[in-house]
């Protein structure tokens, strides 16, 4: 069984037509002339960095040589040697959005805009102001603010002063703006149902004019969905699915079914990205839990967190060396780090559901199921010192298992280890599914079934 295709999350409505379930693991396409052209690979672990407040996360900029920190209902600014002061009160329980100018750091929380500097920290008292501010963001000197239907722009470099007039309107379609993202300097004013694209054309009256007929008729169902990354910007709408958008072009689907299936009827939208090694992903976390979407191969993964409802990290910064996250119920700062294979102390479980095994009405014997994976990864002391790997297999797509099977994965240097399973029965359709629990490093590249 050589992984011909990327496997991704796709167990969806129906359990016949179900495919594989990937947790805590991606896949990967191996460049140049590797003994296979696909991978799975371990997800980044939680290694803790630094605990600031009370929690939950929720929000972070790198500024002038300071990471600024919204933990619960305060902020923080925190230095390279993990130092840290309280700045002031952030009122609310949601995500804080934050912009930066190179002089001043803008949040929009709970309906209020605040302004930090260096030395200084403050709610935005201009009357001027609109509100409630739902968003901010910034382009070309100016800060942006929205809210309902209308966005404002700041003084030039001053995001304390503002004009009554500096406002503009969305008026293609009369939904409320959801939120506003600065993308190659265009601004996308993103609604529930719709979106327009404006730019700084320069004009002394007001900088802001709308791009032409740049006019995109789908929307977003929150501020808190809406990320940058790979030269696009991607969202989930208001139907349950996920989009990107690049330039003027028209939105592109990238949610599958199985994935709008799993989005079906949750709540608490959350999604941030993060870059490692070549990898680029759109993270989203509700309640229903979490799942990645690598731009990387095009395919979904789950991340879960040991007894949690969702995977624990939420957002990332690169900031004093690091690649960090923070959690959604503590106020813990984590290095995010594919050589860390536990969450916060606790275990990363590595699953992968394998896509069934069928062959019609045909009858068929599973002699014996090895798994190609990189063996002789024990660890010298603690757990993990003879790492095992567990098989199991269903008949029924997945509604009943058998016993668990382990085999070791070989301590420290035991290369030549296989892991094989014997003797697994007969199956018209077979699904198999192997985990991993110990702190081990774990890639997997082939399967290889002997069917008789």
């Amino acid at each position: 069984m050589r992984l011909e295709q990327a496997l991704q999350s796709s167990v969806g409505r129906f359990r016949p037509f179900a495919g594989a379930e990937t947790v805590n693991c991606f896949a990967q396409f191996e460049e140049g002339d590797a003994k296979e052209r696909l991978s799975l690979a371990a997800a980044p672990g939680l290694k803790a960095w630094v605990e600031i407040g009370t929690g939950p996360y929720r929000g972070s900029i790198k500024a002038h040589g300071v990471l600024y920190f919204v933990s619960g209902s305060a902020l923080y600014r925190v230095r390279t040697d993990k130092t840290f002061d309280a700045v002031g009160a952030i009122p609310g329980v949601g995500p804080a959005q934050m912009a930066s100018n190179g002089i001043q750091v803008a949040i929009a929380a709970n309906g209020l805009g605040f302004i930090a500097t260096a030395t200084t920290f403050g709610q935005i008292t201009d009357p001027d102001l609109i509100s409630p501010v739902t968003s901010v963001a910034y382009v070309d000197g100016y800060f942006l603010w929205s809210a309902a239907g209308s966005f404002q722009v700041s003084r030039l470099l001053d995001g304390e002063n503002y004009d009554a007039l500096d406002v503009a309107s969305a008026e293609g379609a009369p939904d409320d703006i959801v939120g506003i993202v600065v993308d190659h300097r265009d601004v996308y004013l993103i609604g529930e149902e719709t979106i327009e694209v404006w730019y700084n054309s320069g004009n002394l009256d007001f900088p802001f004019e709308r791009q032409g007929n740049a006019f995109i008729e789908r929307g977003a169902i929150s501020r808190d969905t809406l990320v940058k990354i790979d030269n696009s910007i991607f969202w989930l709408d208001e139907a349950g699915v996920v989009f990107r958008i690049a330039g003027m072009a028209s939105p592109v689907r990238i949610s599958t079914h199985a994935i709008e299936f799993w989005l079906r009827g949750a709540t608490d939208f959350v999604a941030w990205t993060y870059r490692q090694e070549g990898h680029e992903f759109y993270v989203l976390s509700c309640s229903a839990g979490t799942r990645i979407f690598d731009v990387a191969t095009g395919v979904w993964h789950a991340r879960e967190s040991y007894k949690l409802p969702q995977w624990r990290a939420q957002g990332f910064v690169r900031f004093a060396g690091f690649e960090l996250v923070g959690c959604f119920r503590t106020g813990k700062l984590y290095e995010l780090s594919l050589d860390e294979f536990l969450d916060d102390e606790n275990p990363m479980i590595w699953r992968i559901q394998l896509p069934p095994i069928h062959f019609g009405r045909t009858l068929r014997t599973l002699m014996a199921f090895e798994a190609d994976i990189e063996t002789g990864v024990g660890r010298s002391f603690g757990q993990g010192q003879d790492p095992q790997i567990m098989l199991r297999y269903s008949r029924d797509y997945g509604a009943t298992w058998s016993r668990q099977l382990w085999r070791s994965l070989g301590r420290t240097g035991d290369r030549l280890r296989r892991a094989i399973w014997r003797n697994l029965g007969q199956f018209r359709q077979m699904t198999i599914e192997l985990v991993i629990s110990d702190p081990v490093q774990r890639a997997s590249i082939a399967y290889d079934a002997d069917i008789e």
